[in-house]
């Protein structure tokens, strides 16, 4: 049968404060993302994903273990989620179906890797109006990969709101200043959310729902998985996978007179604000946006687990009149915002699409 979890009915308030810290700390780290990503400039891809790699392990980790001595995540939680082969696995079953959670991990540490530097890269170049405008996109992508991987089902009122969504995209791409955002970079940060990170969450926290349920010996587990488990193996995975996709895009990202090991090297000299880089406030503007950013992830797990990776970006959508609206703020290093007709004719598209597929969803819901 289908998991219990998924629309956030069970606890409406819980779910209603955690669709608030996410809009809260999401929009906190889009402004704090743009200022790193114009100081570290075209190194951020490259100092960014490793750094946030290095930093999820040192911090999901110990948080787990603490909740394991504690007795806030079960041994059956942890055996499940890092065993080579699950505990209630059955005869005859196929070796994906045979291994622990970490499996979907270990492609989710992958899409997550390859998502953060195709977004750290180009977000430098697009400016941050355009930039809250493409992140709408991210429903489509995940939209079609929930059909595909979870065999989600949507109504035509949703699919109405993501035509409309996409439209906008595409008209920021189109229509942007010359000047104001490269092309290439523009649909670089368009294509930053196509991996499947977030349904592979969710599709970890349905598979341990049916396994619990299922149980050893008859005897199932109702606790739901802690997202520490699931973000912990996420970051593990992410850090194994960090070194070859990094060395991929200093590659790409270097000079053609320049190494791969010198351009790794300029990037080191970049964030230690070394003299010459021409980067300053390198480690103060990661360290900011680092704090908001594993807030907002924390916030996401738990609101995929309240309710779905569909009802996470929904909330997301928020983010964007907010964001536009701060952005029009001058701040430090990247200045204030300027809104063109086609942009605020993008964002009233993309918000509108965002609306008409969150009343999409609620009423496929209520069916």
């Amino acid at each position: 049968g289908r998991p219990t979890f998924g629309n956030g009915r069970e606890h409406p308030v819980r779910t209603l404060v955690l669709m608030v810290m996410v809009v809260l700390f999401g929009v906190s780290y889009s402004i704090a993302g743009n200022i790193r990503a114009k100081v570290l400039g075209k190194y951020s891809g490259i100092i960014t994903t490793v750094l946030n790699s290095i930093t999820y392990v040192a911090v999901y980790f110990p948080v787990l273990w603490v909740r394991r001595r504690r007795g806030l995540v079960s041994a059956e939680q942890t055996a499940w989620t890092y065993s080579w082969r699950s505990p209630y696995a059955g005869c005859g079953e196929s070796l994906w179906s045979r291994a622990g959670g970490w499996k979907y991990m270990f492609l989710g540490g992958l899409c997550d890797c390859v998502s953060q530097v195709l977004l750290f890269t180009s977000q430098a170049y697009v400016s941050l109006v355009a930039q809250v405008i493409l992140h709408q996109m991210n429903v489509i992508y995940t939209a079609v990969w929930s059909i595909t991987l979870l065999g989600s089902r949507y109504i035509l009122l949703e699919v109405a709101g993501m035509s409309l969504s996409a439209l906008g995209g595409a008209v920021t791409i189109i229509s942007e200043p010359a000047g104001s955002s490269s092309p290439l970079h523009l649909a670089i940060f368009a294509l930053s959310a196509a991996p499947p990170s977030l349904v592979l969450k969710e599709l970890m926290f349905r598979r341990w729902a049916a396994d619990a349920r299922r149980g050893a010996c008859g005897v199932g587990h109702t606790a739901p998985l802690d997202i520490w488990c699931v973000s912990s193996a996420a970051a593990l995975f992410q850090l194994v996978w960090v070194i070859p996709v990094v060395a991929l895009a200093a590659g790409r990202e270097k000079e053609e007179s320049e190494t791969v090991t010198g351009f790794l090297l300029g990037a080191w000299d970049c964030l230690r604000d070394a003299p010459g880089s021409g980067c300053t406030g390198a480690w103060q503007s990661y360290a900011i946006y680092i704090c908001f950013d594993i807030l907002a992830n924390v916030f996401i797990y738990m609101l995929m687990r309240e309710g779905s990776a569909l009802l996470a970006f929904v909330t997301l959508k928020v983010n964007v009149p907010l964001t536009a609206v701060l952005g029009l703020i001058r701040w430090p290093v990247v200045g204030a915002a300027r809104l063109n007709a086609a942009e605020v004719c993008s964002l009233l598209m993309v918000c509108a699409g965002a609306a008409l597929f969150f009343s999409g969803t609620l009423k496929r819901e209520s069916l």
